[in-house]
């Protein structure tokens, strides 16, 4: 149990929309009245609070939490804001790659190749609990590579491979902290080719970085990096394994 105010409760379940965009903590409190904290993508991995963080409810279950939002138009996207006009032409590129190389990434590296809203992501369908359609997960393990308007300002693109509540894959007893470590000491040799490739603390973010790229080469500079990411799925798949 955690508290707000002086009131205990506890993040009883999340919901995810189906495109993965908008996501709903269900949280019971002690009295036994529910709210509901509504979360929206704002880029890459991250989300923001919607009404300054203020909950929605109450509730008398969590069912009835549950009931409501899903049934909403902004959890199913009818009033969700389509990506910035001025980085929309690079999702065009990332449709370009996945129409391009999604058969043989598929094929011989078992790699779903996933675009939207300037994003592009690789996965395997069993790095994840989730639909393997949707393009944001609620756990599991990824590579992105995405521009925001902050990155179109400065002429950057950004990449990270994600491992998120992976014990929900793996269970309970999987060491996500040991998982990470051990990952990047056995990727460090290949990661030097990665361009102002950093490890950030914590497990989540295995490593993370950035390219620059101007007209013509981000379908290039992109496609490098999918071929690199993809050169490390057997280490992914074996120390999952484990």
């Amino acid at each position: 149990m955690v508290s707000l105010k002086g009131q205990e409760y506890r993040t009883a379940f999340s919901l995810y929309s189906k495109d993965g965009k908008r996501t709903a903590d269900v949280l019971e409190f002690r009295g036994g009245q529910s709210f509901l904290l509504e979360k929206e993508w704002v880029e890459g991995n991250s989300f923001r609070e919607r009404h300054g963080g203020s909950l929605v409810g109450p509730f008398s279950s969590t069912a009835e939490a549950e009931t409501f939002i899903v049934a909403t138009e902004w959890f199913n996207g009818r009033d969700s804001m389509s990506p910035p006009p001025d980085v929309k032409h690079h999702l065009a590129v990332f449709d370009q790659l996945r129409e391009a190389r999604a058969a043989t990434f598929l094929s011989t590296h078992g790699l779903l190749i996933k675009t939207d809203a300037a994003i592009l992501r690789l996965q395997k369908p069993s790095w994840t609990t989730d639909d393997s359609g949707q393009l944001l997960n609620s756990n599991g393990l990824f590579f992105g590579v995405w521009i925001d308007a902050a990155c179109e300002a400065k002429g950057i693109a950004r990449y990270n491979v994600h491992a998120k509540k992976l014990r929900v894959i793996k269970g309970e007893a999987f060491a996500a902290r040991d998982f990470a470590r051990t990952f990047r000491a056995q990727a460090q040799g290949d990661l030097r080719e990665w361009p102002n490739c950093v490890f950030p603390k914590g497990p989540i973010t295995l490593f993370e970085g950035s390219f620059r790229f101007e007209a013509g080469t981000l379908k290039e500079e992109t496609s490098t990096l999918m071929d690199r990411f993809a050169a490390l799925t057997p280490l992914v798949d074996r120390l999952l394994a484990v």
